[in-house]
């Protein structure tokens, strides 16, 4: 039956087959995968001042709270996907600019880089 309604145009829609995307990931499979990306977090460990600055006094902890770097104390920060984002969307000349490089995924401020872990 389901080869007959492919043939016939039906399409998957009516058979209820998970249809394949580009990259050969199932419609369904792909939202899980970009559920897990969105749900993951870096962390990093700047000192206390430092943190305390990215997450209120920087140019992104001005943004809606999905967006912004969250202190978690101990000098730590830590960035969700949304907030890795848009911080690298900052200049490289703005202290909180984010590169990723041969070195690694790093949070500048000054002269200072600190690698960020996946946590």
């Amino acid at each position: 039956v389901v080869a007959l309604l492919h043939r016939s145009g039906g399409g998957h829609e009516v058979c209820g087959c998970p249809v394949p995307i580009a990259g050969g990931l199932t419609d369904r499979r792909r939202r899980r995968t970009m559920r897990r990306m969105r749900d993951q977090e870096w962390v990093v460990e700047v000192g206390e001042d430092n943190a305390r600055w990215l997450a209120t006094e920087s140019r992104t902890a001005r943004l809606a709270r999905e967006y912004r770097p969250a202190d978690i104390g101990g000098g730590r920060i830590r960035f969700n996907t949304l907030a890795l984002g848009a911080s690298r969307e900052l200049g490289e000349e703005e202290d909180g600019f984010i590169t990723d490089d041969g070195d690694g995924l790093r949070v500048w401020i000054g002269e200072d880089a600190f690698e960020l872990e996946l946590g």
